[in-house]
């Protein structure tokens, strides 16, 4: 008789393990519900056109990672990858524009199929806060914060991570900015991997996104986005910078950091800790302007993060050798 086991990229959570999630969570309900933000739910399936709206056809979730499937009722479902677009579907079905901003926090299971590893699951927890209606960097600014002020809650240390930053400029700079990387990967085709030449033709910028080691040096050559930017991306970063800097936020400026999604533009951030291995990066977000006009709904400014939850309890137990 076979058996019987979780699903690959699934297991079971014990009690230990569990009352820890559940402390975060009251953590990250406690510290939301004191910014202002209001705790909502989305169902964990949306039609999925939600998600290939969002997320772009040449993104790796929609390409290899989404659960799809098709309903008794012949209707295209997704389990939720991500939380940012079934927020912004929220926000549009429930007509909450009539009141701005608004700032919303989620948790919940999301779902990737991908290879399964330490921190890594294929049904996995995350925590996430949007803002909706502002648009300069005090939404950034407030979301950096939060989750400075959730880590540091919940027992994780300053110097336990880093926060990288970049521009991704406005959707013009992009455009011109894509261009010229494919000009330029041209001249190294033989040498690219099948999935960046695939990337090459529909969308440049994703090879930026490659773990292999000799397309990162290619890379090194590339054209930097922050080059071909103009005054208007190039201020707003300027701006940020500047803020963070009196506000005592220390950054590390990474023009290698783009986002995998492609809703995302100008500001993006990333919670790095080397104490994490590869998989290093925990907690991640940035500015989606646009996003809420393209899935159907009035043109408001947006920008917002979501965090691992598994990541950040490994990033719990693994001790600091350079604590003091």
């Amino acid at each position: 008789m076979k058996k019987l086991q979780p699903v690959r990229g699934t297991k079971d959570i014990l009690e230990e393990e569990y009352r820890q999630i559940v402390l975060i969570v009251t953590y990250w309900h406690y510290l939301t519900s004191a910014y202002g933000f209001k705790m909502i739910q989305t169902p964990i399936i949306e039609d999925s056109e939600v998600f290939k709206k969002t997320l772009g056809m040449t993104s790796d979730i929609i390409k290899k990672e989404t659960y799809t499937f098709k309903d008794r009722s012949n209707n295209e479902i997704t389990l939720r990858p991500e939380g940012t677009a079934p927020v912004v579907r929220f926000f549009i079905n429930n007509k909450l524009h009539h009141v701005l901003p608004q700032k919303l926090s989620y948790q919940g299971e999301m779902f990737r199929y991908d290879r399964p590893q330490q921190g890594r699951l294929r049904q996995f927890h995350q925590l996430g806060a949007e803002i909706i209606g502002i648009k300069d960097i005090s939404a950034e600014l407030e979301l950096v914060q939060i989750s400075i002020d959730f880590l540091e809650q919940i027992n994780i240390k300053r110097n336990d991570f880093e926060i990288h930053v970049n521009t991704l400029g406005d959707i013009n700079s992009r455009k011109k900015y894509s261009k010229q990387l494919k000009e330029f990967f041209q001249d190294f085709k033989k040498d690219l991997t099948q999935e960046s030449i695939d990337r090459l033709e529909k969308n440049p910028i994703r090879i930026l996104d490659t773990k292999n080691k000799e397309e990162l040096k290619i890379i090194e050559k590339a054209p930097k986005l922050n080059q071909i930017l103009n005054n208007e991306s190039l201020d707003i970063f300027d701006e940020f910078k500047d803020a963070c800097k009196k506000l005592g936020i220390n950054i590390i400026v990474n023009e290698k950091l783009v986002r995998g999604l492609d809703y995302y533009n100008h500001i993006c951030f990333e919670f790095i800790s080397n104490l994490l291995g590869a998989q290093n990066s925990f907690l991640a977000g940035g500015r989606y302007d646009g996003l809420i006009k393209h899935l159907g709904g009035p043109d408001y400014p947006g920008c917002g993060f979501a965090g691992g939850i598994e990541r950040i309890l490994l990033l719990k137990k693994i001790p600091n050798k350079n604590a003091r």
